[in-house]
């Protein structure tokens, strides 16, 4: 029996690797860098994936690169994009304990108006798959990176709008980017203002992003937000205004 392992983005966007119940991470390979910025045109349109094969026996993968785009709500979805890169060399023996370099660049329209999402997915093949002793289950793994084309002088333009009180208490608005540059979330804090102004609280790390659909904001795209715990002190009723700000420096006691 073969396994395959479904991956997907964590708040993070490292890859995460899903669905095997049996399996430790260690026994997968390795590959870096998990996310990237890439120019549109030019020397910086171009990178290098690292495949690193920590078994005592070959794998062969193979590399497939998918446009990415999400809803509201933050459902996603895949379309082949094979056309907008070259990559060399798209499927790879790697030896053990080797690691092996691949190559790639972006091809697509070197005017993009606004930053575009894409996935390189890094496939096991079941070709020199050695099965488990114990089971005879093979295990495929599959990581994709993430991979953002951004034009010169790109910008996000966040806006929190329709706040309201959603059910059980919870704190629920839009989050817009109406620029044209890709905005991290996992970057930013949200900054929650009360009913005077200097009652203020930047909302931010995992106790924020894991509440969030995703953890990225493509340009001219929305997304429904639902905050059903807030920091210590505040309720959804308090909150008045919501801006999407940089986290602001971290103190050290002396």
């Amino acid at each position: 029996m073969t396994v395959s392992i479904k991956t997907c983005f964590s708040l993070l966007w490292i890859m995460g690797v899903m669905g095997l119940a049996n399996a430790s991470p260690a026994a997968a390979f390795r590959v870096e860098p998990m996310s990237a910025e890439l120019a549109a045109s030019g020397p910086n349109s171009k990178g290098e994936i690292r495949i690193e094969n920590p078994h005592d026996h070959p794998i062969t993968v193979e590399l497939v690169t998918e446009q990415r785009d999400f809803d509201a709500n933050g459902k996603e979805t895949r379309t082949p994009a094979e056309d907008d890169f070259l990559i060399f060399p798209p499927q790879t023996l790697v030896q053990p304990g080797k690691t092996q370099l691949v190559r790639y660049q972006y091809i697509g329209d070197p005017k993009l108006p606004a930053t575009k999402a894409y996935v390189i997915n890094v496939r096991q093949l079941p070709i020199d798959l050695k099965p488990d002793a114990q089971s005879g289950m093979k295990f495929l793994y599959n990581f994709g990176l993430a991979r953002y084309v951004v034009p010169e002088g790109a910008v996000a333009v966040p806006t929190a709008e329709n706040m309201h009180l959603g059910q059980n208490g919870s704190l629920e608005f839009v989050l817009k980017n109406t620029g044209n540059g890709h905005l991290p979330l996992i970057r930013k804090a949200l900054r929650l203002t009360g009913a005077t102004p200097d009652r203020t609280v930047d909302f931010e790390g995992e106790a924020m992003t894991k509440q969030l659909p995703v953890a990225m904001l493509l340009p001219n795209h929305t997304l429904n937000v639902r905050l059903t715990t807030l920091p210590v002190g505040w309720a959804a009723t308090d909150v008045k205004t919501i801006q999407v700000v940089n986290p602001r420096p971290k103190t050290s006691n002396p």
